[in-house]
């Protein structure tokens, strides 16, 4: 049974974030609704009136809010119109309109730094900053809550630094960066050492909880959540407690403890559910189900896939809408109705993979990249200032002198750069030479071996006194000799080639073993019109496992299927067999003392790091365990090989 995804929680927690960031910054509230710094005589009866609007009439004020922000623009009135960004901002989110509500948001705090106001400049870009997470645009968050940070460190207030360290943390959670994540909230957590603010501690521990749990370190995850719960006890905040308790349970249901769960839970879905936030209720449901499918309670599981699935979607949550997809897929499967449960799994699966955080990271990086380069930027501009200054005071005397000193630095820099820069492509052109020589190493140390398991077979032959049995496997044998003599020259291969290859190894193995198996090669029509180059005996290895280990010990006769497809620019190679799987194999082994350490898996592991090295994109292969009403009943290897091109 899949885990319960601690994404879910850590999103869920948003919101609590998001009510103790605004209360963090209450003084800020007050403050931006107040007489501003740069408010004039002749704007103030309009700006009186953006501030009076009530919340229930913003959605019909719009066109007034524009006309009132061009005014404040064309007077150059930067507290009133950030007062009136943050207005429209009100109107975007009753609109839904979460983009430009956050992006407004943004221009509010802009404007108020600009007018001097800093409180609710930082309370502004934090609003901002946890928009664009709810939205998953994280990128943009990260550079809003970065924003956040610098306002606060430039006012030096130590509550909003370490409120923004913390918050920062978020957007690196849902990327999966856990130690970006973690080192922003060890920083929060020292500075709150000294502010001793019990609610900042509380959200510090449970995202600390989070992130060990993403890093599967349970017990250190376990701590955190439950002191985070302590606290919250302790200042009587309900969200923060429930969501300490929620991933407490989480854990307990990747550790299988169902009925720890239902106890842990058993109330919060009654009598305390109107304390949690509505964007919770789903993922209390959520948990339950999975708990009472766990004891196999389907009455109890069904009532809370429909109360999950009912909430998530009445909330708008995506990733709860998916996750109930998985829920209906475990229940109609707990039901017996495999074709249900097969349907709704390979839905889950699909909206699952488009969900992925890779691309989040990839922003996260750029962003954080162009941060460091903005500094740097203003640090050149600040220096260059100083610069003209010093210049102007002292032109008559150093001109000359400075730029002697700045045409010396340019041409040794230049100089310094191109060096590197030479050395650095000699390297790189070398370590790819010495890349492509142990490629061909090590395709040429497994003829010898490949050539030395052929022999064996033919020696069986012939002291089994089968002269017909070994006149074949010699023909076959020559036929493969000349076919790895070709292959050791050059390490990539035609794949039609290659299924020929294999086609070859696999008879010999057939008559070496009496046909005590068969075999199957399938290759997808696009593939075979493609008919690529790709590196050479990279499949073998994984054949010879195949019936070294998995169908010798077989008592009935052995099958192993080959199926070959294109997949992602790389060819997908899915070696299947019905043999007695690792454990009982790896068991075997133990038992007759055997030191078969095969050098072909290991051959064929050091030339993935090889290619890897050559620049090709390399997917590790996967070996997974086959089994049949709890019984072993084969083994599935999965090879990705890249397509190697023709100037290689």
């Amino acid at each position: 049974m899949a885990h319960l995804p601690l994404r879910i929680s850590t999103i869920s927690a948003f919101f609590s974030f998001f009510a103790l960031l605004a209360c963090s910054d209450e003084k800020a509230v007050n403050y931006a609704f107040s007489q501003g710094p740069g408010e004039s005589f002749s704007s103030a009866p309009l700006l009186f009136q953006v501030k009076s609007l009530p919340d229930s009439t913003l959605l019909g004020s719009e066109g007034f809010l524009d006309s009132a922000r061009r005014v404040f623009v064309e007077d150059g009135n930067h507290y009133a119109l950030a007062v009136t960004y943050d207005r429209q901002a009100a109107v975007a989110q009753q609109k839904e309109e979460r983009e430009k509500s956050a992006e407004l948001s943004l221009l509010a705090s802009s404007a108020y730094e600009t007018a001097d106001s800093i409180n609710p400049a930082i309370l502004n870009a934090g609003i901002a900053g946890m928009k664009y997470v709810e939205l998953s645009a994280y990128a943009k968050s990260t550079q809003a809550l970065q924003y956040r940070l610098e306002l606060a460190t430039t006012k030096n207030d130590s509550s909003a630094i370490g409120w923004s360290l913390n918050a920062l943390s978020l957007p690196y959670q849902y990327s999966n960066n856990m130690d970006q994540a973690k080192d922003y909230l060890m920083q929060a957590k020292e500075i709150n050492e000294t502010l001793e603010d019990q609610r900042l501690e509380a959200a510090i521990s449970l995202n600390l909880g989070n992130v060990y749990s993403e890093k599967e370190e349970y017990e250190q995850a376990l701590t955190f959540f439950k002191e985070s719960y302590r606290i919250s006890d302790v200042v009587g905040h309900e969200g923060m407690k429930w969501l300490s308790l929620n991933n407490m349970a989480n854990i307990n249901l990747k550790q299988s403890e169902y009925t720890a769960v239902i106890e842990m839970l058993s109330g919060w879905d009654k009598g305390r559910f109107d304390n949690i936030a509505r964007q919770n209720k789903s993922l209390l449901h959520y948990n339950l189900a999975r708990a009472h499918l766990g004891k196999n309670n389907v009455v109890e599981a069904n009532y809370h896939v429909d109360r999950a699935c009912e909430m998530a979607a009445a909330v708008g949550n995506e990733r709860g809408e998916i996750d109930c997809i998985e829920l209906k897929a475990l229940l109609a499967e707990n039901k017996g109705d495999l074709a249900a449960a097969l349907s709704n799994l390979k839905e889950f699966h699909r909206l699952e993979e488009e969900t992925t955080g890779e691309e989040a990271n990839k922003q996260l990086k750029t962003v954080r990249e162009s941060y460091e380069v903005k500094i740097r930027d203003q640090e050149i501009a600040e220096l260059k200032e100083q610069e003209i200054l010093r210049q102007q005071h002292e032109k008559n005397q150093r001109t000359a002198m400075i730029s002697f000193v700045i045409l010396t630095i340019l041409t040794i820099t230049g100089i310094t750069f191109s060096i590197r820069y030479s050395l650095r492509s000699r390297i790189a052109h070398q370590q790819k030479e010495i890349a492509e020589a142990q490629l061909h190493f090590l395709q040429a140390r497994m003829s010898p071996h490949f050539v030395f398991n052929a022999l064996n077979g033919i020696q069986n032959q012939v002291l089994q006194a089968d002269p017909f049995s070994a006149y074949e496997y010699i023909g076959k044998f020559s036929g493969l000799l000349r076919a790895i003599t070709n292959t050791t020259s050059k390490p990539e291969i035609l794949l039609s080639d290659e299924i020929a290859l294999l086609q070859n190894y696999l008879d010999l193995e057939q008559l070496r073993f009496r046909d005590g198996f068969s075999y199957t090669i399938e290759t997808e029509e696009a593939l075979s019109s493609l008919n690529p180059l790709i590196p050479a005996m990279m499949i073998q290895p994984v054949l010879e496992n195949a019936i070294v280990h998995g169908l010798a010990g077989l008592k009935e006769k052995g099958t192993i299927s080959v199926a070959l497809s294109l997949q992602d620019d790389t060819v997908c190679c899915v070696v299947t067999d019905n043999g007695i799987g690792r454990k009982a194999s790896a068991k075997i082994s133990k038992q007759e003392k055997e030191q078969h350490l095969s050098i072909s898996t290991d051959n064929l592991k050091k030339r993935f790091k090889a290619l890897e090295r050559l620049g090709y994109p390399m997917k590790p292969f996967t070996t997974v365990d086959l089994f049949e009403d709890e019984k072993a009943c084969g083994t599935q290897v999965t090879l990705y090989l890249p397509i190697i091109n023709a100037s290689f």
